[in-house]
């Protein structure tokens, strides 16, 4: 009898398994769009504070190549030096991009 009902509870476990999809409660798929306003709008303003990161890194990026040393320990030439490496950086631009 104890033999039957495993094998009955295995059936109905195995059943429910291939029926339900095997998904995350938690998980949450980015294509998925917003269920209410205002997860909308905090998803935009997410996408907004990664682009201006993004934005603000590929800069900085920019003006560290052109020799700009964000951790330099002297800093009393500080308006100069970046100003030196900003420069560098328009010179280098073409002349269409620099606007």
């Amino acid at each position: 009898m104890l033999k039957l009902i495993r094998t009955a509870l295995l059936v109905l476990l195995t059943a429910v398994t291939i029926a339900v999809p095997a998904t995350s409660a938690f998980a949450q798929d980015p294509g998925v769009a917003a269920s209410t306003p205002k997860q909308a709008a905090k998803a935009q303003r997410k996408a907004a504070r990664k682009a201006a990161r993004a934005q603000k890194n590929g800069e900085l990026s920019t003006l560290e190549k052109n020799g700009y040393n964000t951790g330099a320990a002297k800093q009393d030439s500080y308006p100069q030096n970046l100003q030196n490496a900003e420069s560098k950086a328009n010179a280098s631009k073409p002349a269409s991009a620099a606007n």
